[in-house]
């Protein structure tokens, strides 16, 4: 991670015990600077879900489809979504997914979730995990991310 991306805040959360093999993974796998701001975000990025569904995943892959997401999303101009779709390999990315995976980052916007499943499931298929966080970023004038987390009062919040 550029140096200019720094880190104003960590949470007082406790690690969720279906994040603590995850958590691990980023000490061993990431670069000491840069552990700070991907803890913090692997506690975003899960800390919404119910830990019995997250306790179905290998930490492993886990690690792999947060650490994905937060590549995908360090650049993007606002107003803009970005959206990939996969289907990752242990081979290709690193972790793997037996299911298809479906990564969006946009400006937050209410009902963003519900439509996207509801189209998702138009097509005959099925969500077995839905990540959502909503994230203060401050980007710079070319969408590159340059500081997480941003100012909660000031900074555009997405998802």
């Amino acid at each position: 991670m550029p140096d200019e991306c720094s880190m104003l805040k960590r949470t007082d959360r406790p690690t969720p015990p279906a994040l603590v093999d995850v958590i691990e993974l980023v000490s061993t796998r990431v670069a000491p600077a840069e552990r700070p701001v991907i803890e913090l975000f692997m506690s975003e990025y899960f800390g919404g879900l119910d830990q019995e569904d997250l306790a179905r995943y290998r930490a492993l892959d886990l690690y792999g489809a947060a650490l994905s997401h937060w590549a995908f999303a360090r650049t993007r101009r606002p107003g803009v979504a970005s959206i990939r779709i996969r289907n990752p390999t242990i081979e290709e990315h690193g972790w793997q997914s037996t299911h298809t995976v479906i990564e969006i980052v946009n400006d937050d916007m209410p009902f963003l979730v519900d439509a996207v499943t509801m189209e998702v499931n138009r097509h005959g298929l099925m969500s077995h995990l839905i990540a959502h966080p909503i994230l203060s970023l401050k980007r710079n004038a070319d969408g590159k991310l340059i500081q997480f987390p941003g100012d909660a009062d000031h900074d555009p919040r997405e998802s």
